[in-house]
């Protein structure tokens, strides 16, 4: 069991944790990676309604260094509904072929041009960046505006490798949810969800949590779990899912007479939301993954068999399959990226062990 991330100030929980099991990975489960970066959706829509590339004093180039995500489609995502031309990288081995056979960069034309993540357009291997390097240089010359996403740690990278902030200056960072944007957030997807119905309360204070009628036990949680995620709006959603827990039905109890008493108002619509722990991972297995770790921050996600390429020679990869069981790293689609829940724990992992913060 990992660490738990709240201060419980020395309180019991109100409820026996015997009396619970986690909820089935459905519940709430029908929230989109699209509806994870809705609300970001929204700021960069305000803020290209009020951003003028071309009055003379605006670049017409931005970069937007977004937090990273397991979903890879919050840049993509908005400039594909808002109707905007968006390019794409090619394959990740064709990267390592781009000396030889350049990958046609179509840039011109009109109307803004989105790149939604930058990070996918180099590897960390030495033939690995010549495709990102023409990129950028095209970019400097496209009289267009272009809006560019990165994630936060490829950025980083960039920047020590090839000073990439000497061309793309000035990023921009959305802002990083507080407890009460958090809150409201979380009402508007519930009520989308088919748990519309159900009652959430704390594990720990038999509060009522996703409240408005009941904003002071509300607003204490969701201060925390803002902290706890970083602000970062699908690695909250992420959390929370995974402290959700139900009252373990009959079938899952050997013996009726043994099951803990459940406080009053307690059914099977409740469900009890516990504190979010830390994932816990052997401090013998950190060192090795915390390499595959930072491999995937900075390339996004990549493929079992492009992720060997960018470790060092003979590094362990037995390591992945703990990463994977312990839920840290995500497989989807057959890449491999680190998990939102598992990112503050990532984040950690790689600071105490020397590895430059990709911070906003």
């Amino acid at each position: 069991m990992g660490k738990q991330l709240f201060d419980d100030d020395g309180r019991s929980p109100v409820i026996d944790s015997a009396a619970l099991e986690y909820a089935k990975a459905e519940r709430m489960g029908s929230v989109s990676g699209q509806q994870n970066c809705m609300p970001y959706w929204q700021d960069l829509s305000e803020w290209y309604r009020t951003y003028d590339f071309q009055n003379g004093e605006s670049t017409t180039t931005r970069l937007i260094v977004l937090p990273p995500s397991e979903n890879r489609s919050v840049l993509q995502g908005w400039a594909e509904a808002e109707g905007h031309a968006v390019l794409h990288p090619p394959d990740r081995e064709r990267l390592l072929l781009d000396r030889q056979d350049p990958f046609p960069l179509e840039i011109e034309g009109e109307g803004l041009l989105v790149i939604p993540a930058l990070e996918e357009w180099f590897l960390r291997h030495e033939n690995g960046i010549d495709c990102l390097v023409r990129l950028l240089d095209r970019v400097e010359q496209v009289a267009r505006p272009v809006l560019i996403g990165c994630n936060a740690w490829g950025w980083r990278f960039l920047c020590k490798a090839m000073r990439a902030d000497s061309i793309l200056r000035n990023p921009l960072a959305l802002q990083a949810f507080a407890a009460d944007r958090l809150l409201q957030w979380f009402l508007d997807l519930v009520k989308q969800t088919e748990s519309s119905d159900d009652l959430f309360r704390s594990v720990q204070t038999g509060e009522t949590l996703l409240s408005l009628e009941e904003r002071s036990g509300c607003g204490d949680y969701f201060r925390r779990l803002s902290a706890s995620s970083l602000g970062i709006p699908w690695v909250a959603w992420s959390q929370w899912r995974r402290c959700l827990r139900r009252q373990k039905s009959t079938e899952t109890d050997e013996r009726q007479e043994d099951r803990p008493e459940l406080p009053e108002g307690s059914d099977r619509n409740t469900l009890w939301v516990a504190d979010p722990e830390e994932f816990a991972l052997p401090g013998r297995y950190q060192r090795d993954a915390a390499l595959i770790l930072h491999a995937l921050l900075i390339h996004g996600a990549l493929s079992k068999e492009t992720l060997r390429m960018v470790l060092p020679a003979g590094h362990e990869m037995e390591v992945l399959s703990v990463l994977d069981a312990l839920g840290i790293v995500r497989r989807r689609n057959g890449y491999l990226c680190c998990s939102d829940a598992a990112y503050p724990t990532v984040r950690r992992i790689l600071i105490s062990r020397g590895f430059p913060k990709g911070d906003l």
